[in-house]
């Protein structure tokens, strides 16, 4: 890019990225409601999937940065729809084991399988090279946002 910033070209790269955004979310949406739960719900039936042990609800509540309140109350309407189950541990009642039932593994599966064809589309024509290219763009946005978050006063270039 040159010197001079070009504040159209800047809007309209968040413009796109943004009109991506919601054109995907908008997608897994209607995965969601087909399965008949909430995002969130989904969230944490893919999270306690990947698990190799069983996680708390506090490390639910961590890796969500949410509250042990909520995660409770979608764990409950998980539980409710037959997605996962819950066993208190014998020597402590505060931790519940979470499993996944049958029915959650399915809709695991059913995601996956869904987010493999997704993903196929989305970069199907790209070449090596564009995939690269996209990686490094990203990148090099991810460090200047960064740069910036830390010292704001330290980039005194403003947008003609």
């Amino acid at each position: 890019m040159s010197d001079k910033f070009d504040k159209e070209r800047a809007h309209f790269t968040f413009y796109k990225m943004i009109q991506i955004d919601r054109l995907h979310r908008s997608t897994f949406e209607k995965m969601h409601s087909s399965f008949g739960i909430h995002r969130s719900q989904h969230r944490l039936l893919m999270y306690i999937s990947r698990k190799d042990t069983c996680p708390s609800q506090k490390d639910i509540a961590e890796h969500f940065d949410i509250s042990p309140a909520a995660v409770a109350v979608s764990l409950k309407k998980l539980e409710d729809g037959g997605y996962i189950s819950r066993e208190s541990l014998e020597n402590d009642n505060r931790f519940n084991r979470i499993t996944l039932t049958q029915k959650g593994k399915n809709i695991v599966e059913q995601s996956q399988d869904f987010f493999a064809r997704s993903d196929f589309a989305m970069f199907s024509d790209f070449t090596e090279k564009d995939y690269e290219n996209l990686l490094c763009c990203l990148d090099k946005m991810m460090s200047g946002l960064k740069d910036f978050a830390e010292n704001p006063d330290s980039f005194t270039k403003k947008a003609d």
